[in-house]
Order: C-alpha cells, then structure tokens, then sequence
C-alpha cells in the first residue's frame, strides 16, 4: 500500500513564496494601473496566490480597493478621500518568485503626474 506518511514529506514550507508591498504616495493614472494588472495577471497570475491593495486613482474621488486570488480579481469603489487625507496607494501581491524590483517599477510607472 502507500506509505501515508510519505505525502506529508511533500509538504514542505516552500522558501520561494514572498509578499511584496508597494506604498506610494500620491495617484495612479487609472487606465495604466489598469492596464498593467491585466498583463501583470496574464503573465504572472499562476504564481500569485492572493493580493489586495486601495488604490488612489488620480482623476476619482473615491478609493478603489481591490483584492484577487490568482487570476481571480474583483474590486470595488469605496468611500470618498476625505480632504485632510493624504492620497496614496497601498497593494500586497504574496506568491511565488515574484519579482519585487519589477513590480515596484512597474507600479511608479503607473503613477499620475503630480498635479
């Protein structure tokens, strides 16, 4: 018969899984966000287990939060920025050999000219 046992063995903790956590002040320009997430799931949405970010979109009054589990993404629009708040985006990937140098770059080049 099988060893039960053996299946366990395959269960190490797996070194490669990260969390990469990107904070930017300011807004992003929406449809470059956007844009990138698509291709960002596309390419790397297999080695991504969960993610989730409020997002600071630069021409919205609102928040928009979003939360995914590999190529599952679903978001929503939440409450208004009040005017005392600082705009800023804040977004966790945890995964498999993500690649926090191209993920963070590729987030800053999403960003909205300062207005």
């Amino acid at each position: 018969g099988i060893n039960a046992e053996y299946g366990d063995q395959q269960h190490t903790h797996d070194q490669t899984v990260t969390s990469v956590g990107v904070v930017l002040d300011g807004s992003m320009d929406g449809d470059k966000f956007q844009e990138w997430l698509s291709k960002f799931l596309r390419e790397d949405g297999a080695n991504v287990y969960r993610m989730k970010g409020v997002v600071s979109i630069h021409d919205s009054p609102r928040k928009w939060v979003f939360q995914g589990v590999h190529m599952m993404l679903d978001s929503d629009i939440l409450d208004e920025w009040s005017p005392e708040e600082k705009r800023h985006s804040k977004l966790v990937f945890i995964g498999k050999n993500l690649q926090r140098a191209k993920i963070e770059e590729a987030i800053k080049s999403c960003m909205a000219p300062a207005s």
